[in-house]
C-alpha cells in the first residue's frame, strides 16, 4: 500500500452521504442502495469510492469511528439521461435498499493523496505515509 499524489477532474457519480464507522449498518446500507440504483440504470458503474472526514477539533484518528462522516461515490460512465435515476430508484425500491438517499453528483477531487486499500484491516503505516505526503503538498 503506497500513497501517491494524484489529480482528478470532474466525474459524475451516484452518491450517498452519511455518518458512521466503516462496515457499520449505515455504511453497508448506503453501499447496497448505490449498487441497487446502479443495477436499475443498466450501465457500467464503479469502482466504489469513499471520501472520509470528521467535523471535530481532534485529529481524525482520535475521533470515534461512529462519528466519522463519509461520501460514497459510484462513478458513472457519463451523465444519466433525465428520469433514469428516478426510474432506477423505483425499480430498486422493493429490495428494501435506502434508494431515496442516492443522488447524482458531479465531483472534482483535484489534487489529492490516493491509496488503494484491499481487505478488512488497515495497516497503521499507511496513515503515517499519507500524512507525510499531505504535509508536503
Amino acid at each position: 500500500m503506497n500513497p501517491e499524489l494524484a489529480t482528478y477532474g470532474p466525474v459524475t457519480c451516484l452518491n450517498v452521504t452519511g455518518m458512521g464507522e466503516p462496515g457499520g449498518s449505515e455504511h453497508v446500507s448506503a453501499i447496497g442502495a448505490l449498487y441497487a440504483v446502479a443495477a436499475g440504470m443498466g450501465g457500467p458503474a464503479g469502482p466504489l469510492e469513499g471520501l472520509w472526514f470528521v467535523e471535530d477539533e481532534r485529529p481524525g484518528l482520535e475521533v470515534p469511528r461512529e462519528l466519522w462522516r463519509w461520501h460514497l461515490l459510484l462513478p458513472l460512465a457519463g451523465v444519466p439521461e433525465p428520469g433514469l435515476v428516478e426510474r432506477a430508484r423505483e425499480e430498486a425500491r422493493p429490495s428494501g435498499a435506502a434508494v431515496d438517499r442516492v443522488r447524482v453528483a458531479t465531483f472534482t477531487e483535484g489534487e489529492c493523496v490516493e491509496v488503494l486499500h484491499v481487505g478488512r484491516s488497515w495497516p497503521s503505516g499507511g496513515w503515517c505515509r499519507m500524512g507525510r505526503i499531505m504535509r508536503c503538498i
